[in-house]
């Protein structure tokens, strides 16, 4: 039954060519025994990835092709799996030679967990993606506790956006490669991280792609799994963390315009509305590191989402890309207000950014103010900068990093 799928993938894995991804993993997990699981909002191309990421421990030589099961739960049906025979296929193709498992859409079969935890106790490698719609980062943690180790993977970077655009990012570029590194971070702006749109330039196949996206955010995503019977309320909160992009979250605001309209929802109902959100990836929170339980931000994590309501806020985008990069590399991000507001401060890091979409005379003193009682790193990130050399040593302490330098470290 599983033989021909075994073999069919490992031929797959082999030929498929790909763009590499600008996603590091760490290979030393391999001399653990843990469930690998990876998690991402939907359009990130998860499964593209796991075939990379197959690729290149097969490359490093710390599996073999024959080595790996690679199954999409999506295909088979849900009741008539049997791991016991999946394991029994195996050792009749390959007896000398111990399985990786890869399960991708794991939430598919019935009883995944008990399966799971079966062959973790025979300690075999076990890699496994599921549907945030179905199934949360929270529980997948209650199902394996301990067991399990959680990668994080976003949609494309801009380093990889510029890789599907066949385009690499150099120290020293003509002019015409400058001009046409603008255009492909405009796009990028425009579309973000989609991997699919990266691959074609029609606008209105764009288009019509990326409106299917948000209607399964809202039906699939949102509507089946939580059961939500108010779709008006829903769609409403979600317009406005579309629109309160890289701002504060004001729940007391949405609930009082609601009520003007007479349309009956509590602040809880609101409050767990917002909370869905953040489970399947839409949007995410930054809390004020002075007050975090009184102020804080929403960033999309797609921002194309803006174009839906006609926002087209280029510094908006500019810091919901900021915002994203570092997640992908830091835990403790905060911004910072008092009497004065810096957009990120990196507590890891020790670290404060103020992210400017063209730096000159007019804006100068206004961004950077905030870094004179700071003693940390302060780094302005700028997509343009109109000032001069002699304009910028006013405050010497203070890196200024092109966005393109920023989004290539």
């Amino acid at each position: 039954m599983f033989k021909q799928t075994i073999i069919e993938n490992q031929a797959k894995i082999k030929e498929i060519k790909l763009i590499k991804r600008d996603i590091s993993f760490d290979f030393d997990i391999l001399k653990l025994n843990k469930i690998v699981s990876f998690v991402w909002p939907r359009r990130a191309w998860k499964t593209f990835f796991m075939y990379q990421l197959v690729q290149e421990m097969i490359k490093e030589s710390f599996v073999k092709l024959e080595q790996i099961v690679f199954l999409d739960f999506a295909e088979f049906n849900k009741k008539d799996f049997d791991f016991d025979l999946l394991l029994e296929n195996f050792y009749e193709l390959f007896p000398n030679l111990e399985p990786i498992f890869i399960f991708d859409e794991v939430q598919e079969i019935n009883n995944f967990r008990a399966w799971i935890l079966k062959l973790f106790n025979k300690w075999f490698k076990i890699f496994i993606t599921w549907s945030n719609s179905n199934l949360l980062s929270s529980e997948l943690s209650t199902h394996f506790s301990w067991r399990n180790i959680e990668y994080m993977i976003y949609p494309l970077s801009f380093t990889d956006f510029c890789k599907f655009n066949n385009f690499e990012i150099a120290k020293n570029m003509t002019i015409n490669q400058k001009w046409a590194l603008k255009n492909i971070f405009s796009t990028y702006l425009d579309y973000w991280a989609f991997p699919e749109l990266a691959l074609t330039n029609n606008e209105n196949l764009k288009k019509s792609i990326l409106q299917n996206y948000f209607d399964i955010i809202i039906y699939k995503d949102l509507k089946e799994r939580y059961k939500i019977e108010n779709e008006y309320v829903m769609k409403y909160l979600t317009k406005k963390m579309i629109l309160s992009d890289t701002k504060d979250i004001n729940i007391n605001k949405i609930f009082n315009e609601l009520k003007s309209q007479n349309i009956e929802v509590s602040k809880n109902t609101l409050y767990n509305y917002l909370e869905y959100l953040i489970n399947i990836f839409f949007i995410e929170k930054l809390y004020n590191f002075y007050t975090p339980t009184w102020t804080t931000k929403v960033f999309l994590i797609d921002w194309w989402f803006l174009n839906i309501y006609n926002e087209n806020d280029l510094w908006k985008k500019l810091e919901n890309l900021v915002f994203i990069n570092l997640k992908n590399k830091y835990k403790n991000i905060h911004f910072l207000r008092g009497k004065k507001e810096i957009d990120f401060f990196v507590e890891s890091e020790n670290q404060f950014l103020q992210v400017v979409y063209n730096l000159n005379s007019e804006n100068y003193k206004r961004e950077l103010s905030p870094f004179e009682s700071i003693n940390w790193k302060k780094i302005i990130i700028y997509y343009e900068n109109n000032l001069t050399e002699e304009y910028m040593k006013k405050y010497k302490d203070i890196d200024y990093i092109n966005i393109f330098d920023f989004l290539s470290k």
